[in-house]
C-alpha cells in the first residue's frame, strides 16, 4: 500500500473499518456554464452515485436525470 493510500485509510478509521462497509454513496452537485450554453440547464445538476466496496464494478450507462437519455455508455 502506498503512503498516501495508507494515510487516507488510517485517517478514516483504518482498513478494518473500511471492510465493514458494503457500499458507498455520494450525491454529486455540479455547476458551470457548459450546459446552460447548450440550452440544457439543469440536465445533470445532481447525480447520485453508489459503488460496491467489495466488487470491482463499472457503470455501463449514466442516464440523464430529466430525459433518461444515455449520457455515457461503456463497453464492459
Amino acid at each position: 500500500m502506498n503512503n498516501l493510500l495508507e494515510f487516507t485509510i488510517n485517517a478514516h478509521g483504518g482498513i478494518d473499518t473500511w471492510k465493514k462497509f458494503e457500499n458507498i454513496s455520494a450525491k454529486l452537485v455540479t455547476g458551470g456554464v457548459l450546459w446552460p450554453m447548450k440550452r440544457q440547464s439543469g440536465i445533470i445538476d445532481t447525480v447520485n452515485v453508489t459503488s460496491d466496496t467489495k466488487k470491482n464494478l463499472r457503470p455501463t450507462t449514466l442516464l440523464l436525470r430529466k430525459t433518461g437519455i444515455p449520457l455515457l455508455k461503456l463497453d464492459v
